[in-house]
C-alpha cells in the first residue's frame, strides 16, 4: 500500500504510458482515464481540520488509486496522472465539458473519457462497470 506522498509506480514501457500532470488547467481530447488527485493547499487545509482521520483516508485512497491505475494498465487505457486544478475535455460535438477540481469536494478520483462523449465520473474503488460503459473493456 501506498502512504501519502509517495509516488503510484508507473507501468513498464512495454505497457501502456502513464502521463504525469501538474498544470493549473489541463485539457484533454483524447479516450483516457484520468486519475486527479489534490494539490498540496488542499491536503494541508483537509490535514489541519483532523490530522489522523485525513491520513487513514489518504492511506486507503492511495491503495485504490494503485489498483485502479494497475486495472487500467492492463486494459491498455492511456492513463493520466494529475493534479491539475480544471479539467477541460473537449467533445467530438465541439462542446467542452469542465470539472472544476478546486470544489472541495473533490480530492482524489477518477474520471474516463472515451474521446467522443461527456466524461463519466467513476468509482475508484469499483471502477470495472463504469471502464465498461465508456471504454468497453
Amino acid at each position: 500500500m501506498l502512504s501519502l506522498g509517495q509516488k503510484r509506480p508507473v507501468a513498464p514501457a512495454a505497457k501502456q504510458v502513464v502521463k504525469s500532470s501538474v498544470q493549473k488547467t489541463l485539457t484533454i481530447t483524447t479516450p483516457c482515464a484520468v486519475l486527479y488527485s489534490p494539490n498540496d493547499a488542499w491536503i494541508e487545509r483537509h490535514r489541519n481540520s483532523d490530522s489522523t482521520a485525513f491520513y487513514a483516508v489518504a492511506d486507503d485512497v492511495m491503495y485504490y488509486v494503485s489498483q485502479t491505475g494497475e486495472y487500467l494498465n492492463k486494459r491498455k487505457i492511456k492513463t493520466i496522472d494529475t493534479q491539475a486544478s480544471t479539467l477541460r475535455f473537449g467533445l467530438a460535438n465541439g462542446s467542452v465539458k469542465v470539472f472544476d477540481l478546486r470544489n472541495s469536494n473533490y480530492g482524489w478520483g477518477l474520471i474516463l473519457f472515451n474521446g467522443r462523449n461527456t466524461p463519466k465520473e467513476a468509482d475508484l474503488v469499483e471502477p470495472a462497470a463504469a471502464v465498461k460503459a465508456v471504454f468497453g473493456k
